[in-house]
């Protein structure tokens, strides 16, 4: 169940590392003046397509939180594990409400800007194959962000940890052999 845990909590951390990046993206290209200025409606294509990549695996990994924290409740029935209980069920009640409003308003929202209404949100040809290339690359990209973040948070910490555990093995081995001879 630890291993579970572990990936929920690496999961939840790589998404949220993602929506940091695309928060960074969409709002700091909007406001860069310039060449290479982000139309607004392409921000929010970002956020709203990056907002579906990221929402059902966040809600995934908190019920999987959620019902681990029940398990420990229902067997040490302490106040702090029914204080984190009831947050975990709250926050999963409340991501599951966001997303049932959320999913259907970036969706209608990826559809109006893929569909081309005003003429920034079409290239010179007057098509929205480059508003797709630039929000889809944009969201690839943060993900990925995301995911590294992740990754090198869980190696470091990983890295530190083991060189705790290899220095109390030597120090056991040392006091065993020293007690023996």
């Amino acid at each position: 169940m630890a291993l579970v845990m572990a990936w929920c909590g690496a999961i939840m951390s790589a998404y949220g590392f993602t929506w940091c990046c695309l928060v960074l993206v969409a709002q700091v290209g909007v406001r860069i003046p310039g060449h290479y200025h982000l139309p607004e409606p392409w921000a929010n294509g970002i956020m709203q397509l990056g907002y579906l990549v990221i929402i059902l695996p966040i809600i995934g990994s908190g019920l999987g939180i959620t019902v681990q924290s029940w398990m420990v409740f229902w067997r040490q029935r302490t106040f702090a594990n029914g204080a984190t209980m009831a947050w975990n069920t709250f926050a999963g009640v409340s991501n599951i409400y966001s997303a049932m409003r959320g999913i259907p308003a970036a969706l209608s929202g990826l559809g109006s800007l893929c569909g081309g209404g005003s003429k920034a949100e079409k290239d010179e040809d007057g098509n929205g194959n480059m508003v797709v290339l630039v929000v889809v690359g944009a969201v690839i990209l943060c993900l990925a962000g995301g995911i590294l973040t992740t990754t090198v948070i869980v190696r470091s910490v990983a890295r530190t940890h083991a060189v705790a555990i290899r220095e109390q093995l030597r120090a056991a081995k040392a006091a065993e052999g020293t007690s023996l001879g």
